[in-house]
C-alpha cells in the first residue's frame, strides 16, 4: 500500500521549477518506511483514507472482519504475525531538504525474486531525490529477501538526485539480527571505499542524475573463503529446456552473464543483469557443449558447463 504523506507545499528550486520533498509512505508485509516529515503509523486506515495498491489479482476483498472500532484517526491495521523478520532501514539525506528511506529485510515467506507481499517499487514521487535497492531490474523502496539469512548475500542500491552536492547514507534503525551485532558494510563502487555503517555514516559527493548501481550492501568485509565460494557457486543453477537457457541464483543477484562455445567464441552477453533469475531464449547455437560464465554482484565469477540442444 502507498499513502501520500503530503505535509509541505512544493518549494521553488534554483532551476526555477517547483519540487516536492514529500513522498509516498510504502507499507507491506515486510514493514513500512518513513518519509522524514514526522508522519508515522499507528497501524490503521482511517475511513475515507485514500491509498494506492498494486495487487497480484483483479479482485480485492474488503469485509467487516478487517474493521476496528474506535481506530479511525490514521491509516491501516497490520495483522498480528509470528513470522521471523530481520530488517534494516537506511536513510539517504543531504542534512537539509533531501530525505529518502529504504527498507531491506529477511522474512519468512519472502524470496530473492519479486514478491507482491514483501517488495514495493519506488513511486518516484519525490522530485529532489530517490533512493532504492534493485532486484529484477526494479527500483525497490522495500525489498524482502529469503531466509535463512546468509552473510554472503549482497544487495545493490541506486539513487537519483536533482542537484549536485554531498549526501549521507546512514542506518535509521533495525531489528532482528541487524539489531544484534550484525555488521553492515556499504561499498561505493565509484570510489572503491567500503564503510561499516554500524560504526559510521557514509558521506559522498554526487553530480545530479540517476546512478543505478553505485552502492552495494554486504554483511562481511573479508575475502571469500573456499567454503563461501563453493556455497555461492552451488547456489546458481543453469538448465536448458525447449531451447531456453535458465539461470537461477538463490543467494546473490547476478551482474553479468556470458555464454561461449568450446572454441571460446562469444554467443551471448548481458551486462547489468541485476536479477537473481535470467532466461535466454533462442540462443544462436548448434547442438553442442557451452560454457556459461556468471559474474555475481560481489564481483565473483565462475563458469558452468551445459549441453545445448535445438530439439
Amino acid at each position: 500500500m502507498y499513502f501520500w504523506a503530503h505535509v509541505n507545499l512544493p518549494v521553488k528550486g534554483p532551476d526555477g521549477l517547483y519540487h516536492y520533498n514529500d513522498d509516498f509512505v510504502a507499507v507491506n508485509s515486510m514493514g513500512n518506511i518513513d518519509v522524514g516529515n514526522g508522519t508515522t503509523f499507528d497501524g490503521y486506515i482511517g475511513a475515507a483514507q485514500g491509498f494506492i495498491i498494486k495487487p497480484p489479482t483483479n479482485t480485492i476483498v474488503f469485509n467487516n472482519g478487517q474493521r476496528e472500532t474506535g481506530e479511525n484517526s490514521q491509516f491501516f491495521k497490520t495483522a498480528a504475525s509470528g513470522v521471523e523478520r530481520h530488517r534494516i532501514w537506511l536513510n539517504m539525506s543531504d542534512k537539509k531538504d533531501v530525505f529518502k528511506q529504504v527498507l531491506v529485510g529477511y522474512a519468512t515467506g519472502a524470496t530473492n525474486t519479486l514478491d507482491t507481499d514483501f517488495d514495493a517499487v519506488s513511486m518516484s514521487a519525490n522530485t529532489l531525490a530517490d533512493f532504492y535497492s534493485i532486484n529484477s531490474s526494479k527500483k525497490l523502496i522495500i525489498q524482502g529477501r529469503a531466509l535463512p539469512f546468509i552473510n554472503t548475500d549482497v544487495v545493490t542500491f541506486g539513487y537519483m538526485v536533482a542537484k549536485q552536492g554531498e549526501y549521507t547514507i546512514s542506518i535509521d534503525h533495525a531489528d532482528g539480527i541487524f539489531n544484534n551485532g550484525q555488521d553492515v558494510y556499504l561499498e561505493d563502487k565509484a570510489t572503491g571505499k567500503t564503510t561499516n555503517l554500524r560504526l559510521a555514516d557514509y558521506t559522498f559527493t554526487s553530480a545530479a542524475g540517476t546512478f543505478n548501481s553505485r552502492f552495494v550492501m554486504r554483511y562481511t568485509n573479508k575475502t571469500l573463503g573456499v567454503d563461501d565460494v563453493e556455497s555461492l557457486e552451488n547456489s546458481v543453477l543453469v538448465s536448458v529446456k525447449d531451447k531456453v537457457v535458465k539461470i537461477t541464483s538463490s543467494i546473490e543477484t547476478m551482474n553479468e552473464v556470458n555464454i561461449f562455445d568450446i572454441g571460446a567464441q562469444l554467443l551471448y552477453s548481458k551486462n547489468n543483469v541485476n536479477s537473481s533469475e535470467l532466461q535466454i531464449s533462442n540462443l544462436q547455437s548448434s547442438d553442442q557443449a557451452l560454457l556459461v560464465k556468471i559474474t555475481l554482484e560481489n564481483g565473483h565469477s565462475f563458469t558452468k558447463k551445459i549441453i545445448y540442444s535445438n530439439l
